[in-house]
């Protein structure tokens, strides 16, 4: 049976005063039921409390988490995992909602799940943090987006020229109608999964983030690197990445 091993870390970056990413996985191998949730979060630029909704959303999963595994003995049906995964993605949307307005404001974040549940992989993803695949080819790894990105390009006139900004059109906490995005696949042994918020990919090629997964033996410092590598390149905002290999 293929097991996973987890590696996560966030930094504020060099020019935040605080850290509006949030990051949480949980692990469960067993002889019967390899299981394991995977997930970041960024808080939503412009709007209050980014670091209040991006930590209520991974303290949320957490509970989700304790609730069903905490026995040991338990093996819960995939369907109903999947179920009450969403309900709890929604529930906590309408709670940042009704606290957004309690603050006079919004208060929102983005949200990139990976759910695994013995040969198969699940993705729960609203926003634009990203999560990528690197599986195993015959010689060196395919890396691949395996999310898509609920932002939008726009061109704007300023005094150094045409700027094109990118703008989120979905979160959690700005709506109660928001879009989640859904895939599912066949995990396969040696493949490693990076889930990140934009901090990591907007100044780091998709050759470079390879490049630092794919080194062997040093897998926990790996989100670390990432992240490192990616404030070398001169990126400033808060930057977080989460890993998981399977073996």
């Amino acid at each position: 049976m293929i097991k996973l091993k987890g590696n996560g870390y966030s930094d504020k970056g060099t020019v935040k005063s605080k850290n509006e990413d949030a990051f949480l996985f949980r692990i469960k191998n067993s002889e019967n039921l390899t299981c394991g949730i995977f997930a970041v979060s960024d808080g939503v630029g412009g709007l209050k409390n980014g670091d209040v909704a991006s930590s209520y959303i991974m303290t949320e999963l957490g509970k989700w988490w304790k609730g069903i595994f905490d026995d040991a003995n338990n093996k819960p049906d995939i369907m109903y995992l999947l179920r009450t995964l969403e309900n709890v993605i929604h529930e906590t949307n309408i709670s940042l909602i009704k606290y957004g307005k309690g603050q006079n404001g919004k208060c929102g974040a983005t949200l990139s799940i990976l759910f695994i549940y013995n040969s198969m992989g699940y993705v729960f993803h609203t926003g634009d943090s990203r999560i990528y695949r690197m599986s195993k080819k015959l010689i060196g790894y395919n890396f691949k987006q395996i999310t898509e990105d609920h932002s939008k390009e726009v061109e704007k006139t300023t005094l150094q020229g045409i700027v094109k900004k990118s703008y989120l059109t979905e979160c959690i906490g700005g709506r109660e109608n928001f879009k989640i995005f859904h895939t599912e696949f066949e995990i396969l042994k040696n493949d490693i999964y990076m889930l990140c918020s934009d901090g990591i990919y907007k100044h780091q090629s998709n050759n470079e983030m390879a490049r630092i997964l794919g080194k062997k033996n040093l897998f926990d410092s790996i989100c670390k690197q990432l992240a490192v590598n990616a404030i070398d390149n001169g990126e400033t905002d808060n930057v977080t990445a989460v890993a998981v290999k399977l073996f």
